[in-house]
């Protein structure tokens, strides 16, 4: 992955409200967390970052700085996690930008070991390592998601955001038919859909 991919995936993240410039329930930059050493691995990296009571205020330079370092992991991981990943036919080059840029964001908050091992990431990873996922059947929402017909909880400590859940909904349908099945779903996720609307 090259430095426009980089690109692109910070761009992508502007629209998330990201970087983070000060410190948010232990996450700096794109949900970096913090680490919790005794040494400071971030200082040699990206120079003094401002510090309070509150927590770490790094500039978006310095956010930027950090995630060009990762980044080269990251593309490495995405390819071990997620290899058979496959966007809609439909799907236009931004658009598959930002379906990978949320799942590539998923490593740098989680980690790929998490990602990879963990029995409540595992369906996640799965339904993205579908080759033959049915993308206008996915719909997800604030506690859950639906994919292959089945209601799932996302794992432990991810509350997706609305940039995140672009995932589930970019190319869902599901909203699309009166008498869904998941009216208050799409009342949350697509107010003016036709299952949406009694």
């Amino acid at each position: 992955m090259g430095s426009e991919d980089l690109n692109v995936f910070a761009t992508n993240l502007a629209l998330a409200q990201m970087p983070l410039l000060s410190q948010t329930n232990g996450l700096i930059c794109y949900r970096q967390p913090v680490p919790a050493l005794s040494c400071d691995p971030l200082t040699p990296i990206t120079g003094a970052i401002t510090t309070d009571a509150s927590g770490l205020h790094p500039t978006l330079d310095q956010c930027y700085k950090l995630l060009k370092v990762q980044w080269p992991m990251v593309g490495y991981w995405f390819n071990q996690i997620f290899p058979d990943f496959n966007p809609p036919n439909s799907a236009t080059e931004a658009e598959t930008y930002q379906l990978k840029a949320v799942l590539k964001l998923l490593i740098l908050q989680f980690g790929p070991s998490v990602l990879k091992n963990e029995v409540s990431w595992q369906a996640l990873v799965a339904v993205f390592n579908n080759a033959s996922l049915d993308w206008e059947q996915l719909l997800g929402w604030t506690d859950g998601y639906l994919a292959a017909g089945s209601v799932n909880t996302y794992p432990a400590l991810w509350t997706p955001s609305a940039f995140e859940l672009s995932l589930f909904n970019s190319f869902s349908k599901v909203c699309d038919a009166a008498n869904c099945g998941y009216q208050t779903e799409c009342q949350e996720v697509a107010a003016s859909s036709t299952c949406a609307t009694p």
